[in-house]
């Protein structure tokens, strides 16, 4: 897996979201992440994210694991991305370029899982729990 330095990548919203300062299983506080809109802008495709951080906690520090499909289901890249950090009780508006990559020719984003997690605090566990995905347009963006 490759991370993507000086990108300001996938989910740069993404899955920003998460932000609790402790979080248990009863815990009602979740994070949405919407795959709102991708464009093309020369050889690379922009994927625009609304992260809604629907905590009283910010996050310092979140890194997503995301896997790309084509349209024919076969993987094109997985990389890991830190999209912190994630205010609290806040929505942004995120975006990241996916370079030398044709937009119409992902056909699905996958969050794979949550690579670090934390709050001022220090590690926040079960961050994948608490993260809602959903996408507008065509991309399918799932966990």
């Amino acid at each position: 897996m490759k991370s993507l330095p000086g990108r300001s990548f996938f989910l740069s919203a993404v899955l920003l979201a998460l932000s609790f300062a402790s979080y248990s299983a009863q815990s009602t506080d979740r994070v949405g992440v919407e795959l709102n809109k991708m464009e093309q802008s020369g050889e690379t495709c922009r994927a625009f994210l609304i992260v809604e951080n629907r905590s009283a906690t910010a996050l310092s520090s979140i890194r997503l694991d995301l896997v790309l499909f084509d349209t024919d289901g076969i993987i094109l890249e997985r990389f890991a991305l830190n999209v912190a950090p994630v205010a609290a009780n806040k929505t942004s508006v995120k975006s990241f370029d996916i370079p030398e990559t044709s937009c119409g020719g992902i056909g699905r984003i996958l969050l794979n899982d949550v690579l670090e997690c934390e709050n001022a605090s220090g590690p926040v566990d079960r961050c994948m729990d608490i993260i809602e995905v959903s996408n507008r347009g065509g991309v399918r963006f799932f966990k």
